[in-house]
């Protein structure tokens, strides 16, 4: 055989490795997962004792194998992972129940995820700097022990497990997220309701039943008699995925021109508003406003601007007219809460509840955590809702006027350092969505709830967006001095 017939030949066989390691790299995580899951399932209905340490010993490979592989698809799959909601499920809280007596839920699918983010974290890297919304919450934490009133339930563990649930959305921003995620993550994010709908159809089809063991349903009628869609989480926790998509389609159809999501955010604003949910449909309209009115005329001329206005509104005109009698029944005044004049679905209760306790210490309030359990002592009032459905009496009661200060002032500074590389529509985006954000943060859980992990890190991965595109843009401009100083 020639030299040039074996160079071919080991040119040929050098192709074909790489393609085998690209394929490898590409289905074998996703696969290893799949894998777990059945088998997590198996270990679920048929001997979940007997399978346990089998199970986690799986987790581990699999996490481990897959990180290596391709570290994207297992963040995304872990981010995926929150539309599920699994409190809802019966099985799922049975099983917590049994094997986990003291962990919360949802505190535990936040630790899993902590666990799930270690493997991906020590293969990218990490950026080192200041990660001021972290630091608020070290504050907090410090003040609890310090000059805090401490609430008769609250232990080391809640104040922990707090401090875990509110810090957590923020480690992304110092993760090292690599280029080749940035578009399909946020793309995948921007469908996030219609996977659940999709799951959620799933659930009813196999009869998977909810927290109360009734048969799961993707469309429900609440006790006001109002139609709600749930997909796989609850009303509200589908709203809350429903208002990120719409920001994360908004911004890529503006910002990155990518006029396929004008369609998308609209069957998002559909989902959003057939969840029955008010103030995320509201806030959803805000942002949308502010976003289209303030882009630069660049990224959305003015012609353009009145256009996707006026087909927004005679889009969102149709929505509420087919769904007004079911909006009119949750608007309601409920019995419960007569002399309200509007129906808060029990949150007036909940805040005078809430205020009392932070009454005893207003400036430094009554330690991180006790949010989190005050409403659970709550004996005497049966429709008190676990959460307290307000971030802004939550931190009050938490850290009192100073941890509320001190909390905003770190979000904003984070968001000031990181947000200082993009474009004047980016900035838009970003300072609407808050807008909207700080009057969400009225009526829900929006810092303290699974989706939230979700929304920031969107907001991660759009201003390492930016960040890039800023160092292309000065690599470029250092590559032009050189060649003209080379010309002279």
């Amino acid at each position: 055989m020639t030299p040039a017939a074996n160079t071919s030949e080991d040119l040929g066989q050098s192709r074909w490795i790489s393609f085998a390691r690209t394929k490898l790299a590409q289905y074998m995580a996703p696969s290893i997962l799949l894998g777990w899951l059945l088998l997590t399932a198996l270990a679920v209905v048929v001997a979940p004792n007997a399978v346990m340490s089998l199970n986690f010993l799986a987790f581990g490979v699999a996490l481990g194998v897959s990180t290596l592989l391709f570290p994207g698809t297992l963040l995304i799959l872990v981010m995926l992972s929150f539309l599920l909601s699994p409190e809802n499920f019966l099985f799922v809280n049975k099983w917590v129940a049994e094997h986990f007596p003291t962990m919360e839920i949802q505190s535990l699918q936040k630790f899993i995820l902590i666990g799930a983010l270690i493997p991906p974290v020590v293969r990218v890297g990490i950026r080192p700097v200041m990660n001021y919304g972290i630091v608020s919450i070290v504050i907090l934490g410090m003040m609890t022990f310090v000059v805090c009133t401490p609430y008769a339930g609250l232990t080391p563990m809640q104040t922990l497990k707090s401090f875990v649930g509110l810090a957590l959305p923020y480690v992304f921003f110092n993760i090292n997220l690599r280029r080749s995620w940035i578009d399909p993550h946020l793309t995948v994010i921007a469908l996030f309701p219609l996977i659940s709908l999709l799951l959620g159809g799933l659930a009813e089809i196999f009869q998977i039943r909810d927290v109360i063991g009734r048969p799961w349903l993707v469309v429900g009628h609440e006790f006001t008699g109002a139609m709600r869609l749930a997909g796989i989480n609850i009303p509200a926790y589908l709203a809350f995925f429903c208002y990120i998509s719409f920001f994360v389609c908004l911004y890529k159809a503006i910002a990155v021109k990518s006029r396929t999501f004008y369609v998308i955010a609209a069957a998002n604003l559909l989902i959003l508003i057939l969840t029955g949910t008010r103030t995320p449909s509201v806030c959803a309209i805000m942002l949308a406003g502010i976003s289209i009115f303030f882009s630069s005329g660049r990224d959305l001329r003015g012609s353009s601007k009145f256009v996707v206005t006026i087909l927004g509104l005679s889009f969102l005109a149709a929505i509420l007219a087919y769904y007004w009698p079911d909006l009119q029944a949750r608007m309601a005044e409920n019995s419960s809460e007569a002399g309200n004049g509007i129906n808060t679905s029990g949150r007036a209760g909940m805040w005078a509840y809430l205020l009392a306790i932070w009454d005893v210490n207003q400036v430094f309030g009554r330690g991180l955590g006790t949010g989190a359990i005050a409403l659970l002592d709550a004996v005497n009032e049966p429709n008190f809702a676990r959460a307290a459905h307000n971030e802004y009496i939550r931190l009050l009661v938490d850290g009192g006027v100073v941890g509320l200060i001190i909390y905003i002032v770190g979000l904003a500074a984070l968001l000031i350092q990181e947000g200082r590389f993009m474009t004047r529509t980016q900035g838009v985006f970003i300072i609407a969505l808050f807008l909207s954000f700080a009057v969400y943060s009225f009526t829900d859980n929006t810092i303290s709830s699974p989706p939230s992990i979700i929304l920031f890190y969107a907001i991660a991965l759009m201003m390492a967006k930016a960040r890039y595109a800023r160092e292309d843009e000065r690599a470029l401009a250092l590559q032009a001095k050189r060649a003209a100083r080379n010309e002279r």
